[in-house]
């Protein structure tokens, strides 16, 4: 789709059933990579326009177009990761968040238990998952099937959040080492 001029309604009314989605990287990794800044790698084939993270993908999918195309099994627009704004996702209350607002991907990842930054919200399946970084959301966008499996331990480590000193002595039942 090189240097042609075409009409940005006509591309989305004839998108494939990839979307914006590389099927290519799909199809051979299973990978959910997004492609809709690159118009330069772009198809048509049996009228519909095909995107592709890069010129290798698109070679790759030219050189047999049916191996993607036919039996793709590319999950539908409600089955796919949708990322929250940061404005709406301080709304979201702890308790819907899946994992207790802990990290999916630093637990399947890293084995450890996060807390996740209030801000990065996904919405998976009807599920909301917050996480630690913008990386670690990009990861979990490129291969959510993988990452929406992660489970709390049994065993939690003790909350990372800060105690302040001043609060602990006003409490009634607490010992009072600071006199």
């Amino acid at each position: 789709m090189r240097d042609l001029h075409m009409d940005a309604c006509l591309v989305k009314q004839s998108l494939s059933e990839f979307r914006y989605y590389c099927p290519v990287s799909w199809r051979n990794e299973k990978l959910l990579v997004k492609c809709n800044e690159n118009t330069q790698d772009t198809v048509l084939y049996n009228n519909f326009f095909y995107y592709f993270k890069s010129t290798e993908e698109r070679d790759v999918f030219v050189q047999n177009p049916a191996r993607f195309v036919d039996a793709s099994s590319f999950p539908r627009s409600q089955d796919l990761p949708f990322r929250v704004m940061p404005h709406k996702a301080s709304e979201v209350i702890v308790h819907e968040k899946t994992l207790s607002g802990h990290c999916s991907v630093s637990l399947m990842d890293e084995d450890r238990v996060r807390k996740g930054d209030q801000t990065l919200v996904v919405i998976f399946k009807e599920d909301k998952y917050v996480f630690d970084s913008e990386f670690k959301l990009q990861r979990f966008l490129a291969n959510p099937f993988k990452y929406c499996k992660a489970s709390l331990p049994v065993k939690m480590p003790p909350p990372e959040d800060k105690v302040s000193l001043f609060n602990l002595q006003k409490m009634e039942d607490s010992i009072s080492f600071m006199e």
